[in-house]
């Protein structure tokens, strides 16, 4: 019998797959992690904007944990599964002088842009992502 787990994104980032990967495997049977396009990565191509250039750092944090010290990195930020921190991502940005850019539901039917810190709203579904970009690309 072959069985397959779906999931958003890639299985190998902040996905919930890894979790049972690691059980199927304790328990002697086969399993395969097949990757598919990150979150971060499909959000950055929707937007119409790079993650990383040059010599910039790019960082992935989850926002469901403190996110102040992230903020102090150089480099881009993106912030994964913004949707319950929301309130509080967007004061510390406010906080530190940072604009950012939202997706919610990257890809989805009920896909929503945001453009600014300030177009973001206090409240967003499970899947949002902000990108801050440490310096936006001259055009």
């Amino acid at each position: 019998m072959d069985i397959a787990f779906l999931t958003l994104g890639d299985p190998t980032v902040y996905s919930t797959y890894l979790y049972l990967h690691k059980i199927v495997r304790k328990q002697g049977f086969l399993a395969e992690i097949i990757s598919g396009i990150p979150s971060f990565c499909a959000a950055a191509a929707r937007m119409e904007t790079g993650l990383a250039e040059k010599d910039q750092a790019l960082h992935i944090i989850p926002a469901a944990y403190e996110v102040e010290e992230w903020l102090e990195l150089s480099g881009t930020k993106v912030f994964m599964k913004a949707g319950k921190q929301l309130a509080k991502v967007k004061k510390k940005l406010s906080e530190k002088n940072l604009d950012g850019r939202m997706i919610e539901n990257c890809g989805m039917r009920d896909e929503k842009l945001y453009g600014s810190i300030n177009e973001i709203p206090q409240e967003a579904g499970y899947y949002s992502l902000i990108i801050v970009k440490e310096q936006e690309d001259v055009q």
